[in-house]
């Protein structure tokens, strides 16, 4: 998906400025999901294509 690297990016720069004691809580596991979304994109692209080949081939 264009763009989906941008999410990790943008959500890095809004925490950014929250309290220190937030960097471990709620921004830490923001981030962390942010930084996820492009992989899991990138499986179920995957997993899209490998089915689309097997109904094909069906």
């Amino acid at each position: 998906m264009p763009g989906s690297g941008g999410i990790g990016r943008r959500i890095y720069g809004m925490t950014e400025g929250w309290p220190r004691e937030e960097r471990f809580g709620l921004a830490g596991q923001m981030e962390r999901t942010a930084l996820g979304i492009p992989s899991n994109i990138t499986v179920i692209e995957k997993v899209f294509a490998l089915m689309s080949g097997m109904l094909e081939a069906a």
